[in-house]
């Protein structure tokens, strides 16, 4: 529910700007195949539908007459139509847990977890070692199940095994409410929150503000304003179009230098870009961040580059150019390339010397959705996020391997050099400080799971402007 009111807030600007196959399967399924069907019925039987028209104006008219005659129960009960949407209404209610999200926000009989839990970003609590810059590669839909080879036959993501790239990764990263989607995932990694919608005063104004002009989030301090304070430039590349979901004005009110999206990289490059329904094949992706790494390297200034893929996103996924040469033809071939892709982002990375002085962390934004191989996911007894951190820092060690998005804001900075005071920011907490007591840790996700979607006044206040 969170998800749903968050876009219908930011608009139809940025629906219009993501996969062009989702809304003509909308049209498709929702407009023109049941205009078809119906108009079908009646052209194969005439007496049925003139019988059926000839009861549905019966219908009505006894309602209206009954109306007339202030019977309201009555015509209700026997208007069928009325049942139809009732039974409509309770079913989407139930499907979409709206009857108990109405409640979480409505109810006042609960703590409000962020008043006494979420733990802002000070200079007091950053305290700089011996920095280092840092990659961060948030995958589309990565999960660990890809890895399962009795599912897929082999492991999907074999290039990016500890063996082949090293580095540390933390092997149970659940997905809590508030994270399951791109943009959420974003957020909840780089500010420690999850995200929610902003209630009681997100008008046309403040919308436009939000979507245009850097005003998202703007009193909670992230990742990338943790970075600038501390002299980093920050950059990020993604495929798709940065109006969607309030993106590109997440990462310019929070730090980022140079944002770049679908229509600025089309602009840059346009000679030598082929476009899918999103944007940018991630071939072309990682082909740019290779130019852009080198530029910054060459620059002498520390650096956050900070890159999204799209080749694996629902419904269909998108198979580009070098993937097709690769052999790939099939949904666990995108899976596969991409993973193959990335290591080698990483190999030619390593090969030039930038990861002397550089960390890289690999994370799916979220858990798969609905795919072609879905199915399969779903054979998967547990289900968790994939990540990976490949830190020059000696002696970085995991402190635990059960994690929530939100533990990766301190986790991150931790393995860059600045390292987190107490090791909590956000709802995170650090995997890799080792003097932090964590109690029933298992306990804590299914707490954050069960509280995080109710109101909260503490969180509409890092809406305020």
């Amino acid at each position: 529910m969170d998800q749903i009111i968050y876009h219908l807030q930011f608009g139809s600007e940025g629906l219009l700007s993501s996969d062009k196959e989702v809304i003509w399967k909308f049209i498709r399924y929702c407009f023109v195949f049941p205009f078809l069907i119906a108009t079908a019925i009646c052209l194969l039987t005439p007496d049925l539908t003139v019988r059926l028209y000839k009861a549905l104006i019966h219908v009505k008219n006894q309602t209206f007459a009954q109306l007339g005659r202030s019977k309201i129960g009555k015509s209700l009960l026997l208007a069928p139509h009325v049942y139809a949407l009732t039974s409509a209404l309770i079913y989407a209610g139930f499907h979409f847990s709206a009857y108990s999200y109405v409640a979480s926000q409505l109810l006042p009989f609960h703590d409000d977890l962020f008043e006494k839990h979420y733990v802002p970003a000070s200079e007091k609590l950053i305290q700089p070692s011996s920095r280092k810059n840092l990659i961060l590669i948030y995958v589309e839909s990565l999960e660990t199940t890809y890895q399962n080879s009795e599912l897929f036959k082999k492991d999907l993501l074999h290039p990016l095994d500890k063996s082949f790239i090293g580095g540390i990764g933390f092997e149970k990263q659940r997905q809590t409410q508030g994270t399951g989607w791109t943009m959420a995932g974003i957020v909840a990694t780089q500010c420690g929150i999850p995200l929610k919608p902003a209630f009681g005063g997100m008008g046309d104004k403040r919308r436009n503000e939000a979507t245009q002009n850097s005003n998202f989030l703007p009193n909670v301090k992230c990742l990338g304003d943790i970075l600038k304070a501390n002299g980093y430039h920050n950059v990020f590349l993604g495929g798709a179009s940065l109006t969607f979901a309030g993106k590109g004005s997440f990462f310019r009110t929070h730090g980022y230098d140079e944002v770049y999206g679908k229509e600025e990289l089309e602009k840059q490059h346009t000679s030598r870009i082929t476009m899918n329904n999103w944007g940018l094949y991630d071939d072309d992706i990682f082909d740019i961040a290779d130019q852009k790494l080198a530029a910054l390297h060459s620059s002498g200034k520390q650096y956050n580059l900070t890159i999204l893929t799209l080749d694996m996103h629902q419904p269909e996924g998108h198979l580009s150019n070098t993937c097709k040469m690769k052999g790939a033809n099939n949904f666990e071939g995108i899976v596969d390339c991409t993973a193959d892709m990335i290591a080698g982002f990483i190999e030619r990375a390593k090969a030039r010397g930038y990861l002397d002085n550089t960390t890289v962390v690999i994370m799916g934004d979220h858990l798969v959705m609905i795919n072609p191989i879905y199915n399969r996911i779903l054979q998967s007894p547990e289900r968790f996020v994939f990540n990976r951190y490949i830190s020059p820092i000696d002696g970085l060690a995991k402190n635990r391997d059960e994690i929530t998005h939100f533990d990766h804001f301190p986790s991150i900075l931790d393995s860059i050099g600045l390292n987190v005071g107490g090791g909590k920011l956000g709802l995170g907490i650090s995997g890799f400080q080792q003097n932090i007591d964590i109690k029933d840790n298992s306990e804590r996700f299914k707490w954050l799971d069960e509280n995080i979607t109710k109101s909260s006044d503490t969180y509409q206040t890092f809406w305020s402007r």
